[in-house]
């Protein structure tokens, strides 16, 4: 791992990078030159470790401190029972193996006035109206499903756990 010395000036939006040393010793004589010919700017040597060992690229994901995060496409998705119509989304997030496993879910929560039914999934391919009306219909169906649970008698954490449980990533298309 290298270290880099960087000279910075300036406070909020007044801060800037002036340049950047290899060499402690030449940034902090940068700094003292620049600090006696500019009595108003305070010049200091801001230390920074490399990281392009630490660091590695495989396809589409990135290798950091012992975990790979993936970049992926995600189709969020939302239905507020009384709402209109679900809300459908397409997002890009950066996760690890174990926050991406977390993100992939279908979840169900009650409250007094409302039923909600949400979820995501990977999503590959264009955001069009049929895609948008598929995963509409996919919201009113399954919180269909939860609501007969609910009426079965089950809580909506147990009506989670079989949402949790059924869902498989091969569902994703």
């Amino acid at each position: 791992m290298a270290t880099v010395y960087i000279v910075t000036a300036g406070e909020y939006s007044d801060y800037r990078i002036e340049a950047v040393f290899l060499n402690e010793e030449k940034g902090k004589k940068y700094c003292s030159i620049k600090n006696r010919k500019n009595s108003y700017t305070d010049y200091r040597v801001e230390t920074y470790d490399t990281c392009d060992n630490d660091i590695s690229f495989q396809n589409d994901r990135i290798c950091y401190n012992d975990k790979t995060y993936h970049t992926d496409t995600y189709i969020d998705y939302e239905y507020v029972c009384g709402s209109r119509e679900p809300k459908i989304s397409v997002n890009n997030y950066t996760l690890d193996d174990e926050e991406r496993e977390k993100s992939l879910c279908e979840c169900f929560n009650c409250s007094c006035e409302n039923h909600r039914f949400y979820g995501r999934r990977i999503f590959t391919g264009v955001l069009d109206d049929n895609v948008v009306n598929k995963y509409k219909k996919y919201c009113y169906d399954r919180m269909a499903y939860c609501k007969s649970l609910l009426l079965e008698g089950f809580s909506d954490r147990e009506i989670t756990a079989f949402l949790k449980k059924g869902y498989k990533e091969s569902d994703n298309e």
